[in-house]
């Protein structure tokens, strides 16, 4: 029945060395490297010798900021004296942390043209991605107050907080800067906007290939992580170890590629996290404990959907698919308990017409909770009489699937933004009621796009937990 697509479930940690590979400091002769950061800072922790190795070899890099990082309160707080931050003391933190950008590339060999600044709200990636998509439905900023850009200085001065213009901005600067490797957060990563970034990302990505603007076969995304629980270890300075991926990665494809660093590499990288001094004044050691001799990027997908030829009917059925991802932010990963029970882990099929797809929960429910799995395709699926529609500028299917789980009867709906429509779905319980399923059927062929699962209020995770690529 089950024919499972390349997928590994890779240990990491001491069992890890068959899912790691060492690689050279630098890339091949005549690679072109694009970071994308949801933060200043982000870049130089997780891809400063990367970028300074590159930059040594001569070839071009290009860093993309996606937010102001105007809404660390922390930062904001000390640097505003220690008193209640307001929107001009977050807006003057972005200031400061755009001049300390500059200098921290600087030191890793890049020129202030190799530099963008998109000005995206800081905290407010997640809400873009799935509450304020159109532009005429912006987002505003919990700190600054904005719902466009602030910045004069950003790559477009007055971009409205939608994921619409974020994802026009990053179009149109893969297209045209045409990166042989983008680095971008891991979709793992549990900052929220770190893994609303990969999203972002991969989705660029599929619609400019998908729109004949990327060569073939298109650049290759590699996945870095920064926030992973507690993790680096030990939390503090210490230059002399390695740094190995967290563990709480441990369930997904990633192929982890080890970048050792030379010690120039490891100097640059050193002396641009010495230039954030807004950062090391709140979070010194947090930042020091990325200076390892060592960098790593992870390869593979991180999802991957079972190809079955009917679909699963019973829970020997599901047993047989392979679990496809498991949740970092459930209460046993965090040694607590949630208030509502989380999932766990989600295995996924695909029959040629169906997405099925079946969620693990931490414990049987004792009163209604609701889940939701998100899907995200590059392109509208139809058109004017069912046919494959070619997607605008901005334009990408977006769908939400809610599963109402309770004591007795459980309920599912879908609701397609893009056509305002909401309709039911089939769902189902296991028999200890520790498990829930359903499934979506898709018109045509429209593989690749990205899926997410969160789980209910007062559950461990405060958004959506683990994004993946299907393929």
């Amino acid at each position: 029945m089950v024919t499972v697509a390349a997928l590994s479930i890779a240990p990491i940690g001491p069992a890890a060395r068959a899912s790691s590979a060492s690689a050279p400091a630098g890339l091949p002769p005549g690679s072109r490297l694009m970071v994308l950061a949801p933060h200043e800072d982000d870049e130089t922790l997780a891809t400063g010798q990367l970028i300074a190795a590159a930059r040594q070899q001569g070839l071009a890099v290009k860093v993309v900021f996606v937010t102001g990082g105007d809404g660390f309160s922390r930062a904001a707080k000390a640097e505003s004296g220690g008193g209640r931050p307001t929107a001009a003391d977050y807006l003057a933190l972005a200031a400061e942390r755009r001049k300390e950008a500059i200098a921290a590339t600087t030191a890793l060999g890049l020129s202030q043209a190799d530099v963008v600044f998109l000005g995206y709200p800081d905290l407010g990636l997640k809400e873009m991605l799935l509450r304020h998509w159109t532009v005429d439905d912006p987002y505003r900023s919990d700190f600054t107050g904005s719902t466009r850009s602030p910045y004069p200085d950003s790559y477009r001065p007055q971009a409205p907080y939608a994921g619409q213009a974020l994802l026009t901005d990053l179009e149109g600067l893969i297209a045209a800067f045409r990166p042989t490797v983008i680095a971008a957060p891991h979709p793992g990563d549990v900052h929220t906007d770190h893994w609303a970034t990969a999203v972002f990302t991969q989705i660029a990505v599929m619609r400019l290939q998908a729109a004949g603007k990327l060569p073939a076969p298109g650049p290759l995304v590699l996945g870095y992580v920064v926030h992973a629980g507690p993790w680096p270890y030990p939390p503090w300075s210490a230059p002399d170890l390695p740094l190995p991926p967290p563990q709480s990665l441990a369930a997904t494809s990633t192929r982890w590629v080890i970048r050792p660093g030379g010690p120039v590499e490891r100097g640059r990288k050193a002396l641009a996290i010495a230039g954030y001094r807004s950062q090391l004044r709140v979070a010194g050691d947090y930042l020091s404990s990325f200076a390892r001799t060592n960098e790593f990027l992870g390869a593979g997908r991180t999802l991957t959907a079972a190809r079955v030829d009917r679909p699963p009917a019973t829970e020997a059925d599901w047993r047989e698919l392979p679990v496809a991802v498991a949740n970092p932010w459930t209460g046993a990963a965090l040694g607590h308990r949630p208030a509502r029970p989380d999932w766990s882990q989600a295995r996924l099929a695909w029959d040629g017409r169906r997405l099925h797809f079946r969620l693990q929960l931490t414990s049987r429910p004792r009163r209604p909770a609701e889940y939701r799995v998100y899907v995200y395709l590059p392109a509208v699926l139809e058109g004017e009489g069912g046919s494959p529609a070619a997607a605008g500028p901005a334009t990408a299917s977006r769908m939400e699937v809610r599963i109402r789980v309770g004591v007795g009867a459980s309920s599912a709906t879908l609701t397609d933004p893009d056509r305002g429509t909401v309709r039911p779905l089939p769902v189902g319980t296991g028999p200890d009621g520790r498990s829930v399923w359903s499934s979506l059927e898709l018109t045509g062929q429209p593989f690749p796009f990205y899926i997410g699962f969160e789980g209910p209020e007062g559950t461990a995770e405060a958004g959506p937990a683990t994004w993946s690529l299907v393929r």
